[in-house]
């Protein structure tokens, strides 16, 4: 696993993707927010945590990608994800019901 970091970008059209360190784009900016915040126009992507990213694409799917831009959870696997403080682990919603997920088997 690489050690780099990777920095939420927004485009012009207001999707999200991804730059390491070094300004190179990792995740292309083809991305939606995942974070709203209440009942104001505030979204946000999600963090890079522990070197993984969970996106949400145009059509409202769900995926996982590492911080070199490889997808891990192909997007429609899981109903949603959410990004956990748990090393290596993500939220997952399946049929309705929300656990958390170990990300080692994917690796």
């Amino acid at each position: 696993m690489s050690t780099d970091k990777l920095i939420a970008v927004q485009n012009g059209t207001g999707n999200w993707g991804y730059v390491n360190e070094t300004g190179e784009e990792v995740i292309p900016c083809e991305y939606r927010p995942i974070l709203h915040y209440g009942h104001t126009e505030l979204s946000y992507p999600a963090p890079e945590l522990f070197g993984f990213v969970v996106l949400q694409d145009e059509s409202g799917q769900y995926l996982v990608k590492d911080v070199v831009g490889k997808t891990l959870i192909r997007a429609g696997q899981y109903e949603k994800l959410a990004p956990s403080l748990q090393q290596n682990c993500f939220w997952a919603q399946q049929s309705g019901m929300w656990g958390l997920l170990d990300l080692s088997a994917f690796l």
